[in-house]
């Protein structure tokens, strides 16, 4: 068996295997970085909807609770008109890889 420690990472070499061991420093992320945050949820149809949690210009796509896409295009200034032909509903919002659900009330 042979074993080597440097800077940090321990390698062991037994029978042709070879096992690395990393003196791992964890980094903390916080999950509310990533998300999209929604003014007002739940919205009306036909409202201003705020977003944060993006660039400024950015595509978007929003889906029914079933998956199929409704609507896509381009949030312009963090801020997106949603049709007014929305019905009462859940729906998810997709922008930038991040998804948040949305609810429809009228």
């Amino acid at each position: 068996m042979l074993r080597k420690e440097r800077n940090g990472v321990t390698t062991t070499t037994t029978h042709d295997v070879v096992c690395v061991e990393y003196d791992a420093v964890q980094e903390y992320t916080d999950p509310e970085e990533h998300q999209l945050k929604l003014f007002p949820n739940p919205a009306q149809a036909g409202e201003l909807l705020h977003i944060e949690g993006i660039s400024v210009d950015t595509l978007y796509s929003l889906y029914s609770s079933s998956g199929v896409l409704l609507y896509s295009g381009t949030v312009h200034n963090q801020t997106l008109r949603l049709s007014a032909t929305l019905a009462q509903g859940m729906y998810i919002l997709q922008i930038q890889g991040k998804t948040q659900k949305l609810a429809i009330s009228n």
